[in-house]
């Protein structure tokens, strides 16, 4: 009967040829799991501005007694999937490039080293290119204003607004 193994040994000491190369693609992954995971949990945000009502001169008025109805104008930031295929186009090539140029397995482990760089920034700058639009868009009651969509970063809505309203 042949023995099992009850724990992983390291790389450098397993007996299974290039398991320090396996290792590092492992490593790369889970890098990469995380780095999407992540993305997921942060790339969420909301921010709403809200007002009394119009008045009859058809001004916003945000606060006091007007005869009109008040409102509100949310924009809402989630995930886009565009970020989540990129993570898993990079580990991918990365893996790839690897498996075609890499001589030795030291050059894969400094290969997938380098990619894994590239997944952890991919999110990261999605973060933060989503998160400062939603924060810099320029809100107002009356929906006035122009701004540019990052639908590569993020998936952006806007809710309580008529469509004549909707600053983008």
């Amino acid at each position: 009967m042949p023995q099992r193994i009850e724990s992983v040994p390291p790389a450098a000491l397993a007996t299974l040829p290039g398991a320090s190369a396996l290792a590092a693609v492992r490593r790369l992954l889970v890098w990469a799991l995380g780095a999407a995971w992540a993305y997921g949990l942060l790339a969420a945000g909301t921010r709403t501005v809200c007002w009394q009502g119009v008045s009859p001169d058809q001004s916003i008025v945000f606060s006091g007694p007007v005869p009109a109805e008040p409102g509100c104008h949310t924009l809402t930031l989630s995930p886009t999937g565009f970020v989540y295929a990129g993570i898993a186009v990079a580990a991918l090539i990365a893996i790839t490039n690897t498996l075609r140029w890499a001589a030795t397995e030291a050059e894969a482990a400094r290969r997938l080293q380098r990619a894994r760089v590239a997944v952890l920034l991919i999110p990261a700058i999605a973060l933060a290119a989503a998160h400062l639009w939603l924060w810099s868009v320029p809100l107002d009651a009356q929906g006035t204003g122009a701004a540019v969509y990052p639908f590569l970063f993020g998936t952006i809505t806007l809710t309580g607004a008529p469509p004549e309203m909707v600053p983008f």
